[in-house]
């Protein structure tokens, strides 16, 4: 379970990328979403995750497009960030 720190973390780190990374490549920034590998396989759920060089789908209804499917982008994403959390566990 996030705290509001932990969310404003993610935030701040998609929202600098989306706002200052300047590239003529496409790419995808996202916090707290799903990251799935294989068919019936369970997803991870990387704090953040970033992905170069990807087509952006324009609906994002779809469902399809709710979670970052790796057979849908056609690639792994370059970069997967957990924040570690102050408390001890498993």
């Amino acid at each position: 379970m996030n705290n509001l720190i932990s969310e404003k973390q993610q935030r701040l780190l998609t929202s600098i990328l989306y706002s200052s990374f300047q590239t003529d490549t496409p790419f995808l920034a996202t916090a707290n979403v799903g990251l799935f590998h294989g068919l019936k396989q369970p997803p991870l759920v990387p704090d953040i995750l970033l992905s170069l060089k990807v087509e952006v789908p324009e609906d994002w209804s779809q469902k399809k497009n709710l979670s970052y499917f790796v057979w849908e982008f056609g690639k792994s994403p370059e970069v997967a960030i957990e924040i570690v959390s102050n408390k001890i566990g498993n």
